[in-house]
């Protein structure tokens, strides 16, 4: 799913739910927010696309910024102009 992410231009996915695979997708560059880890997954899909989200405690909404790294993350307004950057 993060191939298929970064191919339309995603740099970053906030999940009601875990993931697997965490060291292979940190090695793409990729940002995640999730509720856990897991050791493996069935069959995944995209539920909605620009619906308000809660996760660990964030309430996140469609425009939204969020700053994330392996420590934790913060939201800003998209009013301040932010422009991605590349992941290191």
């Amino acid at each position: 799913m993060t191939t298929a992410l970064k191919s339309i231009v995603c740099v970053g996915v906030v999940s009601d739910g875990p993931s697997c695979y965490i060291d292979e997708i940190w090695l793409m560059k990729f940002q995640y927010m999730l509720t856990g880890v897991t050791a493996g997954h069935g069959d995944m899909a995209v539920h909605s696309v620009n619906t308000p989200v809660s996760v660990a405690g964030m309430d996140v909404s469609p425009g939204e910024i969020i700053h994330m790294d392996e420590n934790g993350a913060c939201k800003f307004s998209a009013h301040i102009g932010f422009e991605p950057k590349d992941n290191y």
